[in-house]
């Protein structure tokens, strides 16, 4: 899965940084973003967004919106110190809403539903085995290399049948 985390205020980054890495296995990959704009300018896709509501320059709500305007399927959960703005966050189909500070279980609700919903969505290979054939998740594949009928990956051969 890969994250981004758009907050103006380090220490709630970091704070979340290392919550996320607690929770999240390696294949995970988590971005940290300064401010709306930065994020935006990085044209990069994510599966899931952190997003601060309140930053200087360009708030959240705005970032969402123009964000939205790209990516329909990326899942928004904002974050802020104020319920506030809760309904203002709406017509951006936000995933999730979390209040500062982030309470751990709240975070590990969350995260097991968006695993689900990335799971649900995500492109898989059907790769042929001997005899079965397995799904692969497109996130998980490090690397392939095929050649004269087998592939090539970090876990070992797998033997390609015609």
């Amino acid at each position: 899965m890969r994250i981004a985390i758009v907050d103006d205020e380090r220490q709630d980054c970091a704070t979340l940084s290392e919550m996320l890495a607690e929770r999240l296995s390696q294949t995970a990959f988590i971005d940290v973003y300064d401010s709306g704009n930065h994020f935006l300018d990085s044209e990069v896709h994510y599966d899931l967004v952190f997003l601060d509501i309140v930053m200087d320059g360009l708030d959240g709500i705005e970032t969402a919106r123009r964000l939205r305007e790209r990516d329909m399927g990326c899942l928004i959960v904002f974050l802020t110190s104020s319920s506030e703005y809760a309904w203002d966050a709406f017509p951006v189909h936000p995933f999730d809403y979390l209040l500062k500070p982030i309470d751990k279980a709240r975070l590990a609700r969350v995260l097991d539903e968006a695993e689900r919903a990335v799971q649900r969505r995500e492109r898989t290979l059907s790769l042929k085995v001997g005899r079965q054939v397995e799904l692969v998740n497109v996130s998980a594949v490090s690397y392939v290399n095929a050649r004269d009928h087998y592939v090539y990956h970090q876990r070992g051969i797998l033997r390609l049948h015609d």
